[in-house]
């Protein structure tokens, strides 16, 4: 899969609890969670083969809750991905030397992968474990499930993280923003929920991420939102543009030098639909804690 990716074919995934022989029931839950972060992602296997639905174990139906309630909470995060590997040839799923390059130790590291910059998946792949061993490069980290910070690492490091059968290990690199939906039941449904922004800070206390979106049928009109967070002057600036593909270069917005003073009271920004968020030009400012999701 990663091999794949820096080929430049992004929309790659292993057929999920395996393809050929029957499978089991640790082996698929694990592999359900893992699955659940490939860009192409799916149950399958040979018509010779026991079946190996999900929802034929609870333990298997439990973690592929969870996992995929987190996979089409970040469709949003995938789709910008994509975006970009279309325009630029940019990975989606990757390796950690992609992200890391001057670090020889991510150079051989091919048990856990990035999604993007930010997100970083730890999977257990070795039957019966309930631990696993993964490398943090340097950097600020945040867990997923907390959102609390974990550690703050000049040079990276090996950590063993508690991985029992219901967990999977995932930590978000400071730096980076970013999107959320709640998701629904369909990608319609999702669509029609609030946005919500992970802001995880760096160690300069910034952030910046980066949003594509379309109407999701015909992409003539599509908008493009870059994220810029900085919790030292305690703002948040959202830069929106909706173009169509006859204009499709942008010109950013230089950021002012002066910003309105901010109360530690003010919410980060307030909650809108997501077509007031895609397609209106909007700037707002706030005070969150580390780590916190908010709604814009």
């Amino acid at each position: 899969m990663l091999q794949f990716q820096l080929f430049g074919i992004t929309y790659v995934g292993a057929d999920i609890c395996g393809f050929i022989s029957d499978t089991t029931e640790e082996l698929c839950a694990r592999w359900m969670q893992l699955g659940s972060f490939y860009t192409f992602s799916r149950n399958h296997n040979t018509i010779s083969a026991r079946s190996q639905e999900p929802y034929l174990w609870e333990s298997v139906a439990k973690n592929s809750r969870t996992s995929l309630a987190i996979r089409y909470s970040l469709l949003n995060y995938y789709y910008t991905l994509l975006y970009q590997a279309s325009q630029n040839g940019a990975a989606v799923i990757r390796p950690l030397f992609y992200e890391h390059p001057s670090d020889s130790t991510t150079f051989a590291i091919d048990r856990q992968f990035y999604v993007g910059a930010s997100i970083l998946v730890t999977p257990v792949l070795s039957q019966g474990a309930t631990s696993v061993t993964g490398y943090l490069p340097a950097g600020e980290w945040y867990d997923w499930y907390t959102l609390t910070k974990i550690a703050h690492l000049v040079v990276g490091e090996y950590r063993d993280f508690t991985a029992p059968l219901d967990y999977i290990p995932i930590h978000i690199r400071g730096g980076g923003i970013i999107p959320t939906q709640s998701p629904g039941y369909t990608t319609t449904e999702t669509r029609s929920n609030p946005f919500e922004l992970i802001v995880a800070l760096n160690s300069d206390l910034t952030a910046s991420g980066f949003l594509y979106a379309d109407d999701g049928y015909y992409p003539l009109f599509f908008c493009q939102v870059l994220f810029l967070f900085d919790f030292v002057d305690l703002s948040l600036l959202l830069f929106f543009y909706a173009e169509t593909r006859s204009t499709p270069q942008i010109q950013l917005p230089q950021r002012s030098p002066t910003r309105p003073a901010i109360t530690s009271s003010r919410p980060l920004a307030r909650t809108a639909s997501p077509s007031s968020l895609l397609c209106t030009r909007s700037r707002s400012s706030a005070s969150p804690p580390l780590g916190r999701r908010v709604s814009p």
